[in-house]
């Protein structure tokens, strides 16, 4: 009896500015002459898997990246040149300003990203969380851009998108790597996780005389540079959950393949870094063809 046809899942997991790494997934692929049949996607995972089902081959979602989200002048420009109450939705001194995601998406992806799932090449699923319902919501149909708005609505952040009578938040908060959701419909999954962990920034050098008041004074510096402030606490308590959900998820069922990409060093803001963080991860591509070429034999 014939083997069934070779049906390639992959899933693209949360982590902010550190999820551009997925591109290497996209190449490793492409270049092994395979391609991706179903793609699911979390948050950041969402948008990258978004615009390579619109189309868009690896190589062209790095140079749009290099040539846009490397720039944080140009993305400040575009940004602020879009009227304020489109882009923040509120601003007083008692609430911080949340940004619309969905303007955010509009102003900064290429036209080529498709505006609906049923323009897409690949189809493709987009993890959300309810937000009063609890748990996931996966949406494989209307419009795209509003999906994925939904899919990286991180807390504090950008605001919460209304679809229906729903509203959601970021897809993280429930499947931060959501290959369960292409299990069923591939004979061979990939998924790729980019939360990362927190790290302790590196204590800075002091060029004060050395004394017992000066070093004293220097090791409580050190220790003060250890408590992260309220921003990157925020921030990093998701990647602690998010690795907690998905370390008991992998006890119940996991891919073929699953990579944890090295980007630890990036937080979750980083976006001016995207030269930095491709450079970092690209050892996760080869690493990924020499997986599926072990696993497939090709």
């Amino acid at each position: 009896m014939a083997n069934p046809p070779l049906k390639i899942g992959l899933a693209l997991g949360g982590g902010g500015a550190r999820g551009l790494a997925h591109i290497w997934a996209i190449k490793a692929i492409e270049e092994l002459g395979l391609k991706v049949d179903l793609l699911a996607g979390t948050s950041i995972g969402a948008v990258i898997a978004a615009a390579h089902a619109s189309g868009i081959n690896g190589d062209d979602i790095a140079g749009y990246i290099d040539e846009n989200m490397a720039n944080a002048g140009k993305i400040a420009g575009q940004i602020f040149s879009a009227s304020a109450s489109e882009l923040v939705d509120l601003l007083n001194p008692f609430q911080p300003a949340l940004v619309n995601g969905l303007k955010l998406i509009q102003i900064l992806m290429p036209d080529t990203f498709a505006s609906d799932f049923n323009e897409l090449k690949i189809p493709l699923k987009v993890m959300t969380t309810n937000f009063y319902e609890g748990g996931e919501h996966i949406i494989t149909s209307g419009d795209l851009k509003l999906a994925v708005a939904a899919s990286m609505a991180i807390p504090a952040v950008f605001s919460p998108v209304i679809i229906g009578q729903q509203v959601y938040i970021d897809g993280a908060y429930a499947n931060p790597v959501p290959y369960s959701a292409i299990l069923d419909e591939c004979n061979f999954s990939i998924a790729i996780n980019v939360n990362g962990r927190p790290m302790k920034d590196k204590p800075t050098k002091t060029k004060l005389k050395i004394t017992a008041k000066s070093k004293a004074r220097a090791l409580e510096e050190a220790k003060r540079m250890q408590v992260p402030n309220s921003r990157d606490v925020l921030y990093a308590s998701n990647q602690l959950m998010q690795n907690a959900i998905m370390a008991e998820k992998l006890k119940l069922s996991a891919p073929n393949i699953y990579i944890d990409a090295p980007i630890d060093q990036f937080k979750v803001m980083d976006f001016h870094k995207a030269k930095d963080i491709l450079r970092a991860t690209e050892p996760m591509k080869d690493e990924l063809k020499r997986k599926i070429a072990a696993y497939l034999d090709v």
